[in-house]
């Protein structure tokens, strides 16, 4: 989806606009829109550091395309695919590498999100257009 897209469905329009240039919504100053904003530029910056670690372990992107898509994300930053199923224990649970911070503040941002779409709070103006500052967030805890 393109952030027009992404926008014009978090305004909750029947028809969403399918051009970046004509999206009536584009230039929304909502809450709502600034975070799927923050959560563009954080994804921008993973895939970019995941090139980097790929470029650094001499892996083709063949091979990262191959990588399952439930696999953990945590070991997949430091160059391991275990699926995410069965795999409770991870070793890199709390780690602080900028991959896995990353990946924190994606989790928090997904859950402003999903709050303000429940909550229809979305009237909170834009603080600044400038990418963010990535922010270490305390890992969330498994339950038991």
């Amino acid at each position: 989806l393109t952030s027009s897209t992404m926008k014009s469905l978090a305004q909750t329009e029947k028809q969403p606009c399918r051009r970046t240039t004509s999206c009536c919504n584009i230039k929304c100053n909502c809450g709502l829109c600034d975070l799927l904003d923050k959560r563009r530029s954080v994804k921008s910056k993973q895939r970019n550091v995941r090139k980097q670690k790929l470029k650094e372990l001499g892996e083709s992107t063949v091979a990262a395309k191959s990588t399952p898509s439930y696999a953990c994300s945590r070991c997949r930053n430091h160059g391991f695919c275990v699926p995410k199923k069965f795999h409770m224990p991870c070793p890199y649970i709390n780690c602080t590498c900028d991959p896995c911070s990353i990946n924190d503040h994606i989790r928090t941002i997904d859950q402003q999100i999903a709050e303000q779409l429940c909550t229809g709070n979305t009237s909170t103006p834009r603080t600044s257009s400038k990418a963010p500052e990535v922010e270490r967030v305390a890992p969330l805890q498994e339950p038991g």
